[in-house]
């Protein structure tokens, strides 16, 4: 869903993967 870009910092990458597992989740509910 994203990329990761260089020189972006990994744990941002993942926590805007989370948020969108998330939001995913609630839409769904």
């Amino acid at each position: 869903m994203f990329s990761l870009v260089s020189g972006e910092d990994p744990v941002s990458y993942v926590e805007r993967w989370l948020f969108s597992l998330t939001q995913c989740g609630l839409n769904e509910v």
